[in-house]
């Protein structure tokens, strides 16, 4: 990395000379590419960008306009600085230089004591090749340490790791859809890097401006400190890899961003890209173990990852299957969901074989609850088990995940194959016998028939006997009322009432199910 002008002012060398920042205070971060003597204003033409002129003023012209030109021409030429040694020519800086080169942002320094420039541009030059020897020997480490994890095949969490640690940034791996799938945080919060993640994303490609060659191919938001770089394979951009907090861009982090996309770029090649698989194992696991901070971050990673919270219901899934269909099931429903507008986040439950936890969001609970049933009961002959949890709000998704789990190990194993809804009876009975004082069966009852116990708690009403007597003939209404000793108008209305209060449709099967499940359970409490 080439030195600036203001550790170039640190020299030995320009310090001897007593140097003054006289203007151009904001350039002082411009990085300095040669140091060399310009006595006259007709070598400017002779600039590539980036040198320190050095001077004592003794070619300058004689009036004000030609020394603004001047200025202008080595400005616009983006030459890294001036310095003027004041002696003979001049004995203070000139009024009109100081004035041009603060408005162009253009360092100006004055030597206040004579000065050799042969020893300046010596100990500069050195100091330049010295920073350039040094960010090459550090390139190919960066290089040799990514080029080490492409043979071992490491994983892309372990890439974004390594990432981070060596920029000391977040680290975030997005999809081309502006969706986070993989991130390194390096100690700060998911809220502070991921929330509003697909919002901000889509500004930054906007906004984004490429870098100095030669790291032209990754890009920087300023508006953020972001750093962007496209991962890419065969012509193919298959997503982005971001720096966030890169105000002061970290030494070498286009080099190790470049080459953390060129190890996840082999990893496309070699058909193993499940970025946003592996993201869902992690907020899965995070889900179950309890191992996240508070709700607001693990909301923040969902919704990173393109999962809706807010506006929708949530519907929890826990399935229990054959292995050899799992993947097979997911892609369907994956499929499914994405041609449905119903966000979805799934992975297998560590430790516990063959088991699945699916989240589901959409704008109606039904949606999603048919959405999961269709694709997550068992088919093609496969048997499975099917726990379905919600409609749920973001606050009660901790609970309903906990108990869709604990229902799902709840079933014996003989019942394994069975799916939600089609249940023996005798199934449900030992699976209540053997559960009821359990927390998760007293939530489950709760969940379901809560709003019922409430509405005959406060109204003397006898809600729980009529959906009780529905749910024993639900396919003969006129039976069901005359059980309930209500004439067969006014039965009807309490199932109205019932299926509001429930939110539930009363014609579905599914529905009858666990209503006879739920009555089932409370009869045992």
């Amino acid at each position: 990395m080439l030195p600036t002008v203001a550790e170039v002012l640190t020299s030995a060398a320009l310090s001897a000379g007593d140097p003054v920042v006289a203007a151009g205070r904001r350039g002082l971060h411009t990085p300095v590419r040669w140091a060399h003597v310009a006595p006259a204003t007709g070598s400017a033409r002779l600039l590539l960008g980036g040198e320190l002129l050095l001077t004592t003023g003794g070619g300058w012209p004689g009036t004000e306009g030609e020394l603004v030109r001047y200025i202008d021409e080595i400005a616009d030429l983006r030459a890294a600085g001036l310095v003027l040694e004041l002696g003979e020519r001049y004995r203070e800086a000139p009024a009109v230089v100081v004035e041009r080169c603060d408005a162009r942002g253009l360092p100006f320094i004055v030597l206040r004591r004579e000065t050799r420039f042969v020893a300046v541009t010596e100990e500069i030059h050195s100091f330049i090749v010295d920073s350039q020897s040094a960010l090459l020997q550090e390139r190919a480490k960066i290089h040799g340490l990514f080029a080490g994890l492409d043979r071992r095949g490491a994983a892309t969490t372990f890439v974004l790791d390594e990432a981070a640690r060596l920029i000391s940034r977040p680290v975030v791996l997005e999809d081309l859809s502006h969706r986070a799938v993989a991130w390194s945080l390096h100690d700060a919060s998911p809220t502070d890097v991921l929330d509003q993640w697909g919002r901000r994303s889509r500004r930054a490609t906007a906004e984004s401006t490429p870098r100095d060659e030669p790291h032209e191919h990754t890009s920087s938001w300023p508006a953020e400190g972001w750093l962007v770089t496209s991962v890419r394979a065969r012509g193919r951009e298959w997503g982005r890899l971001v720096a966030t907090g890169c105000a002061t861009v970290p030494r070498s982090a286009e080099v190790v961003l470049e080459n953390a996309a060129r190890t996840l770029s082999l990893e496309c090649l070699d058909g193993h890209a499940e970025w946003s698989d592996r993201a869902q194992d992690r907020l899965v696991s995070a889900l179950l173990d309890r191992t996240y901070t508070n709700p607001a971050s693990i909301r923040v990673q969902l919704e990173a990852m393109g999962f809706r919270t807010r506006g929708r219901h949530l519907v929890v899934a826990g399935r229990h299957g054959d292995a050899h269909d799992q993947d097979a099931v997911l892609d369907r429903l994956r499929a499914s969901a994405a041609a449905e507008n119903v966000d979805v986040v799934a992975a297998p439950i560590s430790g516990r074989d063959n088991h699945l936890l699916v989240l589901a969001s959409a704008e109606r609970a039904d949606h999603a609850r048919d959405l999961l049933t269709r694709h997550l009961e068992g088919q093609d002959g496969n048997a499975a088990t099917l726990v379905l949890r919600g409609p749920a709000g973001f606050d009660d998704l901790d609970e309903a995940v906990h108990v869709t789990v604990d229902l799902l190990d709840s079933a014996p194993s003989h019942a394994r194959g069975s799916s939600a809804g089609h249940s023996p009876a005798t199934e449900l009975g030992l699976l209540v016998r053997s559960r009821s004082s359990e927390p998760a069966v007293r939530a489950y009852v709760e969940n379901v028939l809560g709003p019922l116990l409430r509405w005959d708690a406060d109204h003397d009403g006898d809600l729980i006997d009529v959906v009780r007597a529905f749910a024993r003939h639900p396919s003969n209404r006129k039976r069901a009322a005359e059980e309930s000793h209500l004439s067969r108008s006014v039965f009807y209305q309490r199932l109205d009432l019932i299926g509001r209060l429930l939110d539930l449709d009363l014609d579905d099967g599914r529905t009858i199910t666990t209503l006879h499940v739920a009555l089932l359970a409370h009869s045992q409490l």
